[in-house]
């Protein structure tokens, strides 16, 4: 299996649960070298287990990416900049970007 996107960092907002979370996982099975960043709203550590787990059932020798959680509101434009702004600083850069996240009522 090729692994394109080891060591890129990869976004995926409204990622805590639902299809934000599967795509999450599913990114770090294909890619266990990549470094995934979540966000969303309540419990976050059943998301970051289900990542972790993904990504330690697909690791290959040498191939160990950072999962982190980053918590921002992104209905603002300053929550939008405060998650671009962590990412990047605890990363390096931001390589790609899943908007899945939606506005909860």
């Amino acid at each position: 299996m090729k692994r394109l996107m080891n060591g890129a960092s990869v976004l995926v907002t409204g990622s805590t649960s639902g299809i934000g979370l599967g795509i999450a996982t599913e990114l770090v099975r294909w890619s266990p070298g990549a470094h995934i960043v979540l966000n969303g709203f309540g419990d976050t550590a059943p998301a970051i287990a289900a990542v972790e787990q993904a990504r330690a059932e697909s690791e290959v020798s040498g191939e160990r990416g950072k999962t982190l959680f980053v918590d921002a509101d992104l209905s603002t434009a300053t929550g939008c900049e405060d998650v671009v702004n962590t990412v990047i600083q605890r990363t390096g850069r931001i390589d790609v970007l899943v908007n899945n996240a939606g506005m909860q009522h």
